[in-house]
C-alpha cells in the first residue's frame, strides 16, 4: 500500500504519543497566536523562529515590512501585499531572517511521506511547517482540543500553513472520532490546546497540491 494511503494507527512504531520538543500540549499551544489579515505563514515563522532560538518575531511587523517593499523586491518571500507565502517562498524568507538575525538554524523544503512526517516531529532542534489545502465546500476538520466544531474556511479555496506539532493516536474527540494529528495554529491567541485534524482530513488536505510547494510540502527548520 503506498505510504499516503498507510494506516499509521495500525503500525506498532507509531502507537504512542511523540510531540515536539517533548514539549506538553499545553507548552506548545501557548506559541498559538490570532492571525490578522493573511498572515498564517508568518505566525508559523515566529512561533518556529522562538521555538528553536527563542527570539521573538511580531508576525504583523514583518507582514508590514513585506508589503512595504516593492512588487520584485517582495516576490521572492510574498506573492503580493496581504497575500500567501508558497513554500518556496517560506524557505526564502526564513533563510533571510536567519542571516540577519545571525542564528544558527537552516531551513529545506522537503516532501516526507506521513511516517516520516511521525519521524521529523521526534527528531531534536527540529520545527516543521506544513501547508495544507482544500477546495471550496471540501474543508477538513480542523478543531481545537477535544472539540468538535471546526474553525477551518468551507467557503473557499484555501491553503494554510501550521506547525506539526504532535502525533497521538490516543487523541480522541468528544464525539469518539480519533484525530491523532496536532498543530500550533494560528486561530487563536494562547490556549491549553492544540488544533487536531483525523488522519483522513489531514492527508486529504496535506496531500492537496500547493502551487510553488507541490504535494506534502513541509519546510524543515532545524538547528546546524
Amino acid at each position: 500500500m503506498p505510504d499516503n494511503q498507510h494506516d499509521l494507527s495500525n503500525d506498532i512504531n507509531f502507537n504512542k504519543p511523540v510531540a515536539l520538543a517533548g514539549m506538553t500540549e499545553k507548552n506548545l499551544a501557548a506559541y498559538q497566536h490570532n492571525q490578522v489579515g493573511n498572515t498564517c505563514t508568518l505566525h508559523s515563522i515566529s512561533a518556529a523562529i522562538q521555538l528553536l532560538s527563542g527570539r521573538v518575531i511580531d508576525p504583523a511587523e514583518l507582514a508590514d515590512e513585506l508589503d512595504a517593499m516593492n512588487f520584485f523586491q517582495r516576490l521572492p518571500y510574498r506573492c503580493w501585499k496581504n497575500g500567501p507565502v508558497s513554500p518556496i517562498q517560506q524557505v526564502a524568507l526564513l533563510r533571510r531572517l536567519v542571516k540577519d538575525m545571525g542564528l544558527s538554524l537552516r531551513a529545506d523544503l522537503s516532501h516526507p511521506t506521513f511516517t516520516g512526517l511521525v519521524d521529523l516531529i521526534q527528531q531534536p532542534d527540529t520545527v516543521v511547517m506544513v501547508t495544507i489545502g482544500w477546495a471550496k465546500h471540501a474543508a477538513p476538520a480542523i478543531t481545537l482540543g477535544t472539540g468538535t466544531s471546526s474553525y477551518a474556511n468551507n467557503m473557499s479555496l484555501t491553503w494554510h500553513t501550521i506547525i506539526s506539532a504532535a502525533f497521538d493516536p490516543l487523541h480522541i474527540d468528544t464525539a469518539g472520532l480519533q484525530k491523532p494529528w496536532g498543530f500550533i495554529n494560528s486561530w487563536i491567541n494562547g490556549s491549553d490546546y492544540l488544533f487536531w485534524m483525523s488522519e483522513g482530513d489531514f492527508r486529504n488536505a496535506w496531500s492537496f497540491y500547493t502551487p510553488l510547494g507541490g504535494f506534502r510540502p513541509a519546510v524543515i527548520i532545524k538547528k546546524k
